[in-house]
């Protein structure tokens, strides 16, 4: 394993995680590699919608999949303050990866997919 395979606690406290705190300060959140899946994507995708100062968002190698690539395009569409994504190693079939490169180009707000 990698350097920090042994990682046995986190401490993320007092951090407002799930306020609207949170939802109105955090600009960028780098998630790479955490094993999130196809229901963790939805879930992003979810969030995505109701966030509004969120501009930078790494989720690569995380195995969301299709199912989770079509709910983050579907927040694509309502989020305009998102300017760059990373969706790299997910098992994106073609025809997802192509609904979000076409949602990307026509969005008013610049955005910057790596896919």
């Amino acid at each position: 394993g990698g350097k920090y395979s042994t990682l046995t606690n986190i401490n993320i406290a007092w951090n407002s995680i799930g306020s609207d705190k949170l939802n109105s300060t955090l600009t960028k959140i780098d998630l790479s590699n955490n094993k999130i899946g196809s229901d963790g994507g939805k879930s992003i995708g979810e969030a995505l919608k109701l966030n509004s100062t969120l501009t930078n968002i790494n989720i690569a190698w995380n195995s969301i999949g299709s199912d989770g690539g079509k709910s983050i395009g579907e927040a694509l569409k309502l989020n305009s303050t998102l300017t760059n994504i990373n969706l790299e190693k997910n098992f994106i079939d073609s025809d997802t990866e192509s609904l979000l490169k076409t949602i990307c180009s026509t969005r008013e707000t610049n955005i910057y997919l790596s896919i």
